[in-house]
């Protein structure tokens, strides 16, 4: 903001009853311009002035030292069990002659060392006695390979990882003297990659069978020029991503089956069209009137032929019908007795059957958003958040320490603060919805380890967002696919606590260090079930 004059400074023989009463207006205007100044800040996400706390010193005691240690002073020596590659011995030169020798005093130098190095293999061969050859195989990590599993490694970390552009990896590349052209590295990066695809495919497989919630969203994603996006499904156990063309409910659906095809009408699939109200209810008896029991289609396609015959030819309905497919295989492939979604209102993630909680961070947010016009608004707006922070932090307490008596209490409080207030119709018009939303906004209290926000999806799906920041988007669709792999497997290996850098080493050697991802999921979601710590040799 621009800076204001300041205010002359007055003598108290110059402050005429008319001076203080035009200082007195340029304070009150001052204070406003503040306000105001505030409120553009709020609405347009400007980062607001840092709160700094003062360093203080801690007291010392009688002795005059410190009464505590500085924090993290406690912590372990970042050198202490740190391997040694290389000893250097530093001689003293121009030592006195009566100096004795009394060892050596350690001091420890972290280095890297990046430099290219060439191999090459002799493979023998050998000649039959009926003219043909034999010859030795290179070792498996180097088969129909030109470039070295860590140099392999290093490339898949640096451009899915650090997010490095291909134009400035491989322009680092040839200073480092590794003689590679751009379609070479191209290959490297999304080129053969199908056991990583199928490790990410068994990721989505294992954490839909064994969590207890999901939590879901989506984020833009060009891709070949065109406006795309990005399905996260995951949880603090495991993170999926996958990119298409659309964010509705049918492509939801297909993001949840993964490899399962195909499209089953049925009385599953009935009670999914009757839950639309959209849906026409003469198009239900015509297809109830058809008993369409366990009718199975293997593609698309092939259902869309076969409803067409009878007449059902709007493009709404044809999409529904597909839902309805879809949904019913979903139901028996996927849909656990207890199958809960944490996401924020958006339409595309609801499905029948399914207890849906919402995100109490997206609710706060329709309250922050409302714009006060007077002091009086200003003020029910403030009163409001702090009842809802309130509210919050009895469900984080009611999550940790779960007990019965407090649901009919903390359910009161949500009454209380969905309540109307006066002379503030679109403050109301927010609580009503949120009035509205009680069952899934309080699911928390029937199972308190579902998260109270879905902040851990937020977070895991900035990857693209900062992607998309960086290089825009994908041109060719391997390039789209290998994108959601490794996003999928990054964010994978750091909630199951593996540094990505080792998981794509051991996969690059072929190494049996890092087990399938699975096992991991399998072990962490055992851990904290149990409040048990598992040994690897257990995975």
């Amino acid at each position: 903001m621009k800076n204001r004059t300041k205010v002359p400074y007055f003598l108290d023989s110059e402050k005429t009853p008319l001076v203080e009463q035009l200082l007195e207006i340029v304070r009150d205007d001052r204070a406003y311009i503040k306000e105001l100044e505030q409120e553009i800040s709020r609405l347009k996400k400007l980062p607001s002035k840092p709160r700094i706390v003062p360093n203080k010193t801690p007291n010392k005691d009688k002795n005059g030292s410190g009464a505590g240690k500085r924090p993290g002073s406690s912590k372990e020596q970042k050198t202490k069990n740190l391997p040694i590659h290389e000893t250097h011995i530093i001689k003293l030169d121009d030592k006195p002659s009566d100096a004795s020798f009394k060892g050596y005093r350690p001091y420890t130098i972290q280095e890297i060392v990046i430099k290219a190095v060439n191999h090459l293999f002799q493979c023998e061969r050998w000649q039959l006695s009926d003219g043909t050859y034999i010859q030795a195989l290179l070792p498996e990590p180097y088969r129909n390979q030109h470039f070295g599993p860590t140099l392999r490694a290093y490339i898949l970390h640096q451009h899915y990882h650090q997010g490095v552009t291909q134009c400035l990896l491989h322009k680092q590349l040839q200073e480092w003297g590794i003689k590679i052209s751009k379609g070479q590295l191209n290959n490297l990066l999304i080129g053969n990659k199908e056991s990583y695809h199928e490790e990410k495919k068994s990721i989505l497989e294992t954490g839909l069978f064994v969590s207890s919630y999901l939590q879901v969203d989506d984020t833009g994603a060009r891709h070949q020029g065109k406006n795309g996006f990005c399905t996260y499904i995951g949880n603090e156990f495991f993170a999926y991503f996958e990119s298409t063309e659309s964010k509705s409910r049918l492509n939801f659906l297909t993001c949840l089956m993964g490899d399962i095809k195909g499209y089953y009408l049925d009385e599953i699939a009935l009670s999914y069209l009757k839950k639309k109200k959209s849906f026409p209810r003469k198009l239900i008896a015509l297809l109830s009137v058809l008993q369409i029991h366990s009718r199975y289609f293997t593609s698309k396609e092939q259902l869309i032929s076969w409803i067409e015959k009878f007449g059902i030819k709007a493009p709404k309905e044809i999409r529904l019908c597909i839902e309805a497919g879809l949904y019913s295989q979903f139901y028996r492939f996927r849909l656990k007795k207890d199958f809960l979604l944490l996401t924020d209102e958006a339409g595309q993630f609801r499905l029948p059957y399914i207890k849906h909680a919402l995100c109490w961070l997206h609710i706060e947010r329709k309250i922050k958003e409302l714009v006060p016009f007077t002091d009086e608004q200003a003020l029910k707006i403030e009163e409001k958040r702090n009842a809802f922070w309130h509210l919050y932090n009895q469900l984080s307490e009611y999550k940790t320490r779960p007990a019965p008596e407090n649901k009919i209490l903390i359910r009161k409080q949500f009454i209380n603060f969905c309540e109307p207030v006066d002379n503030y119709v679109l403050l109301n018009d927010v609580l009503s919805r949120i009035r509205r939303w009680e069952e899934r906004l309080l699911l928390v209290l029937d199972y308190p380890f579902i998260p109270l926000h879905n902040n851990t999806s937020e977070r895991d799906i900035r990857e693209f967002v900062r992607r998309r920041k960086i290089s825009g988007g994908t041109r060719h669709d391997e390039g789209r696919k290998c994108r959601d792999t490794f996003a999928s497997l990054k964010k994978t290996c750091q909630k199951v606590q593996i540094r990505f850098w080792d998981y794509l080493i051991d996969r690059s050697y072929k190494g049996e260090k890092i087990k399938p991802l699975t096992n991991y999921i399998h072990a962490r979601i055992i851990e904290k079930k149990y409040n048990v710590k598992l040994s690897t040799s257990t995975y």
